[in-house]
């Protein structure tokens, strides 16, 4: 019998999921719910969108770049079992998430220089 290909779910962190690629992108883990899981959220400082995204996809991480909002977005989701960071780190671990198979960057400009880093550097 020869080799099936491989159709387990695929899993995406979405760097600047609230902007106009990363809500695209989330479209297609709605269209695709068997094939595309969402591991990892990050937003600029869009933090009622990206709290509506998390609640949503159900991420293991959700990351704002900014510091500011981020009591809103742990109050919204820590509850949820969704771990929260922030600032440029932050972006930079949900860029290296290790359960992570695909990583978008939809992060405009020199901000996504360090997690597009980060995501080469883990493989």
């Amino acid at each position: 019998m020869p080799d099936l290909p491989d159709f387990s779910p695929r899993s995406l962190s979405v760097l600047g999921s609230t902007g106009s690629i990363g809500t695209q992108a989330l479209e297609l883990v709605r269209l695709m719910p068997d094939r595309l899981r969402v591991a990892a959220l990050t937003a600029d400082s869009s933090t009622d969108a990206l709290i509506e995204q998390a609640l949503e996809f159900r991420p293991e991480l959700v990351a704002l770049a900014r510091t500011e909002g981020l009591r809103k977005l742990e109050d919204g989701l820590a509850s949820r079992g969704i771990r929260v960071v922030a600032g440029p780190e932050g972006l930079c671990e949900a860029a290296a998430l290790p359960s992570a198979d695909v990583v978008l960057a939809a992060i405009s400009g020199v901000a996504g220089l360090g997690p597009v880093l980060a995501a080469l550097g883990a493989g």
